[in-house]
């Protein structure tokens, strides 16, 4: 237990967080990475959530939006992957995306195509999250689409009431 607090690490977990103790390196959102926490929670995102930015993302792209529509994509896979990590209980909590891709892929938990589409688009997403931007004509968008439905209906099949952390 924390000092000065009723709640440790599995007051959380029971809640359906996912906690870590004493976390260190990548696992420690950019922000922390200068302190050294004791125990970090993240809240659950539900599995509708996903899927609702997976749909924003598509109106996005119908609407010609492809910058804004790959980020809510991309934001939409990256639960979804975290979702299968916790699925197979792999201690996934805060990696960073090309990390977490990395293991789900040792893990057996996405296939080779996944992992090389995914490979293929990450530094698509690092531009359009960090600069320099691309124009919109260069950014591909249909194949994170679809790879982003396909995880969601495993997800949906595989755990119908799934919940997954928020962070992005």
């Amino acid at each position: 237990m924390l000092p000065g607090s009723s709640w440790d690490a599995n007051s959380y977990r029971e809640r359906g967080h996912d906690v870590a103790v004493r976390p260190r390196g990548p696992e420690l959102p950019d922000f922390l990475v200068r302190f050294q926490p004791d125990l970090m929670a993240a809240e659950p995102l539900p599995l509708a959530e996903l899927q609702g930015l997976a749909q924003d993302g598509d109106r996005l792209l119908r609407e010609g939006e492809r910058k804004a529509a790959f980020l809510l994509l991309w934001s939409a896979l990256e639960g979804s992957l975290r979702l299968l990590g916790r699925r197979a209980q792999l201690p996934l909590e805060n990696l960073p995306s090309s990390a977490l891709i990395r293991e789900l892929y040792s893990a057996g938990e996405i296939s080779r195509d996944q992992f090389e589409t995914l490979m293929r688009l990450l530094p698509v997403r690092n531009h359009l999250a960090h600069g320099p931007h691309r124009r919109p004509d260069e950014i591909t968008v249909e194949p994170l689409q679809g790879l982003v439905r396909a995880l969601l209906e495993e997800a949906r099949s595989a755990q119908p009431d799934s919940t997954l952390r928020k962070e992005l």
